[in-house]
């Protein structure tokens, strides 16, 4: 055994015969880069969605060049520790520090791929899951405080993304959900919205393609506001307008673009690249910051206006598409208006009962 750690020797030796009383057979020569490939082979059969797997070889990538050489029943927790320690110090550009957020995503990515070795009597334990994770950078989502928001409607009336950044804030959709939204999914007598799909980018090739929600829990029946409902009517009107003084066809999607040259005729979904742009063109219009991602700091805006209403937590989980309670209370922000009522309350219990 290649250590010169006595210990970790001693711990090797005592693993390995346990490893062969338990019926584990570690492969011969099977390197972590091996059954790195293999991993993401194994789960890309099994249907795993195009943008998480390119996520996962992205994060693969910087796992190879590290410990891909080391056989995969000699990986040590020391070794994981060391890969984490590495990519903080110079495993981002111009080998610079890469972020604490995607080292863990990275160390969380070797975790998977070696719980998934031990499910195949590979391994006897996984030491990414032993090993200490770097700790987590605090950065609080961004959201807009409801006066930044009723600046971003005002100004959504005269701009070409206005009725997706309002609709966006009113419902608290995916990105990939207002692309893939169908007129057929909009009930105005009902004064409902069903999410039923997501317009998502496939990788390149491959272009864009409907695929289910994110989740089962994110095909769900969104009730509408009467303001929500008032800018999907005016989306509405102002297509039917367009297809009568052109000829062409109504669209199937709500948020649709008419093609060029031969397909002209044609309505095609925006992407969410581009509704990206647009909406972040919207914050400059108002002089907001442009967050990285404009359209899902709306959805955040949603969850803290929900909270800010005192809405159940379940409720707020079930109207975005969260799958656990837990995920919803990250969208749960102390904006103004939440921290004032909060200590509005604080002072209200502290009065005497004459004063109150």
């Amino acid at each position: 055994l290649r250590t010169s750690d006595r210990a970790e020797a001693e711990l090797r030796k005592s693993e390995i015969e346990r490893s062969l009383l338990a019926g584990v057979r570690p492969e011969a020569g099977l390197a972590v880069g091996d059954w790195l490939e293999r991993w993401l082979s194994d789960i890309e059969r099994e249907g795993r969605a195009p943008t998480t797997l390119r996520n996962y070889r992205r994060l693969v990538r910087y796992i190879v060049p590290r410990v891909g050489r080391i056989r995969l029943d000699a990986l040590t927790v020391a070794d994981v520790e060391r890969m984490d320690a590495d990519l903080l110090r110079r495993g981002g550009r111009a080998r610079g520090p890469l972020s604490a957020a995607s080292v863990r995503q990275t160390h969380d990515v070797l975790a998977s791929a070696l719980h998934a070795a031990m499910r195949q009597s590979l391994l006897l334990r996984n030491v990414a899951e032993l090993a200490r994770r770097p700790k987590r950078d605090h950065q609080e989502p961004r959201w807009l405080e409801r006066d930044e928001a009723l600046r971003l409607l005002d100004a959504a009336r005269s701009h070409p993304w206005g009725a997706f950044a309002a609709v966006a804030a009113l419902t608290g959709l995916r990105n990939a959900e207002l692309c893939g939204l169908r007129w057929e999914d909009v009930d105005f007598g009902a004064m409902t919205l069903r999410v039923e799909r997501q317009w998502r980018y496939e990788g390149p090739g491959r272009g864009h393609r409907e695929a289910p929600p994110k989740s089962g829990a994110g095909r769900r029946a969104v009730p509408l506001s009467a303001e929500a409902a008032e800018w999907l009517r005016q989306v509405k009107t102002q297509q039917d307008e367009r297809a009568t003084i052109t000829g062409a066809g109504l669209p199937l999607y709500v948020f649709a673009h008419r093609g060029r040259g031969k397909r002209s005729a044609e309505w095609t979904p925006w992407t969410t690249q581009s509704a990206a742009r647009g909406v972040g063109d919207l914050y400059r219009a108002v002089g907001l910051e442009v967050p990285k991602r404009p359209v899902h700091t709306l959805r955040h805006t949603t969850g803290a206006l929900l909270a800010e209403a005192r809405e159940d937590p379940k409720v707020r989980a079930a109207l975005l598409g969260h799958s656990d309670v837990a995920q919803t209370y990250h969208y749960t922000h102390a904006g103004e208006g939440t921290t004032r009522r909060a200590m509005g309350e604080v002072g209200r219990l502290l009065r005497r009962d004459t004063e109150r």
